[in-house]
Parts: structure tokens; sequence; C-alpha cells
């Protein structure tokens, strides 16, 4: 049977380097990885307006394209990016698509990139935000495709035992969870050399504060404390893109929690 990994957790806690160590240090495994279609406009500043129209990227010329990418973060491939307006329309096709809401913006997860992912791979995975992780898992479309054994991973920046302490020591555990989140939005903003966006920052530190009471309705947590842009990840600014460094390793807990995701892939059926 197959086995489909769902990896999420808040925003800049470090889904994304976590991801990329596994394929970069752990080559012999293989897995199909579902990619989840983003809205242009989560990208845009403040007041930004999405010039933008298209069903598909074989509508857009090479200059659009160059365009589109100057949109887009560093790590964030373009082919993963639509008009809102694009992927809301596909809510009408619940057997092909699955759309769900993140922080204000509409994200979406096709068939067809489901069924190429399992074409040949017994694991599957995506990096899915929290709640539309769960819509996938209970889709029409996961009914359409049959058995298929479902491993959820959080990852989180503080253990429960941390918070427990943090609460046991009279701190506000929300402005405490803010407070850390900001500081980890702004240690990826330095390190991918962008400006600091404090409205979006402000919303995204709250998401752990959300995703808190669902803790229990993951299969595995991994805790790690090294962020997007931490050095313990062993990754460098290349121009405008991001690898590892050849010449170090992974360490502190970047090392620690890309081991217990490691894990998660080797074990039988992900158990």
């Amino acid at each position: 049977m197959p086995k489909l990994i769902l990896l999420s957790g808040p925003a800049c806690v470090g889904k994304g380097p976590l991801v990329e160590a596994l394929k970069h240090y752990n080559r012999e495994i293989r897995f199909g990885s579902i990619p989840v279609k983003k809205s242009i406009e989560s990208r845009l500043k403040p007041g930004q307006t999405n010039p933008f129209t298209f069903r598909d990227h074989s509508e857009l010329t090479s200059a659009q394209t160059e365009e589109l990418k100057g949109l887009l973060r560093p790590t964030d491939d373009h082919l993963d990016f639509y008009p809102a307006a694009t992927i809301e329309g596909w809510s009408a096709k619940p057997k092909k698509y699955v759309v769900g809401p993140c922080r204000g913006f509409p994200q979406g997860i096709r068939r067809t990139d489901l069924d190429s992912a399992l074409k040949g791979n017994h694991t599957i995975f995506s990096e899915v935000y929290y709640t539309l992780g769960r819509q996938f898992i209970e889709s029409p479309m996961m009914a359409d495709v049959g058995n298929v054994r479902v491993h959820t991973v959080f990852l989180s920046p503080l253990s429960v035992e941390e918070m427990e302490e943090i609460k046991a020591s009279k701190v506000d555990l929300n402005q405490y969870i803010t407070s850390l989140m900001m500081n980890k939005q702004m240690k990826r903003a330095r390190f991918l050399g962008q400006a600091a966006n404090l409205k979006d920052f402000t919303s995204r530190a709250s998401d752990l504060i959300e995703q808190l009471p669902y803790f229990d309705k993951f299969n595995s947590i991994i805790v790690n404390h090294d962020g997007e842009g931490d050095p313990n990840w062993n990754q460098v600014r290349d121009g405008k893109s991001v690898q590892f460094d050849p010449h170090g390793r992974l360490s502190g807990d970047a090392a620690r929690a890309s081991e217990a995701f490691r894990n998660i892939f080797l074990a039988p059926d992900a158990d």
C-alpha cells in the first residue's frame, strides 16, 4: 500500500530546509512529491497588485515568466504559483482538486500531481498548511484514489514540555510564541536578502498559536529550534538561489530534526 507523508508547521519553522536536507543528504530515499499550488497574491507586498490572470503557465511569455519569478522568493518554484482566482476556480471540481485557505489566500492540490507522484513511488510526500492537509486526507480526490496509508508530521519550534514550562513561569505563552516567530522571520528575511514586511510577519507569527489545539491530530511531532536561515542548516546564498555548503554539515537541532524526519521515511508504512 502506498504511503503519504504530510508535513505541516508554522511559517518559518524550517520546513523548507528540512525537506531539502532530506533530498540532499539522503539520496537513497526515493519519494514522489506533490506540490501545493499557491497564489501569487500571497507573495505581493502591501498595496501591490497581481498583474497576472493566467490559467496555465503555458499562457505566459518568456518575459512574463521572468516578471513572475521576480515577485517570488529565491526558494520558490514559479510553476507552483497561480493567480488566486484560478486556484479558487478549481474548487468546482472536487475530484480533481483540493482547495483551501491559508492565511487569507487560496492554495490547491491537483489530482494530476498526485497521480504523477504515485507513479513508480511507494512513498509520496507533500508539505501542506495544516487545514489543507486535513482537507486533502478527507477529500473526494483521495477517496477516489483508493487505499493510501497517511502519516502526518508537525514541525514545531517548541516542545509541549517547553510550553508548559513557559506557562509555569507566568509568562504569556501567546506573546512568547509571537515574539519567537517574529525573530525567526526576521532571520529568514536577512538570510534571503529581503526587506522586513512587519505586517506579513505579524500575520504569520500567530500560526503556531492557531495550530496548538491540533497537536494531538498528528502522528508525529518533530521539535526544531533552528528556523529557516539558521546557520545550523548549512545553507548559503548563491546569487538568487539557496544551496547547501559542500564544506559543512548539518548541526544542532537542524541535524536532530533531519534525522527524525529521515526515520519517518524509512519506517515501514510510515509507522
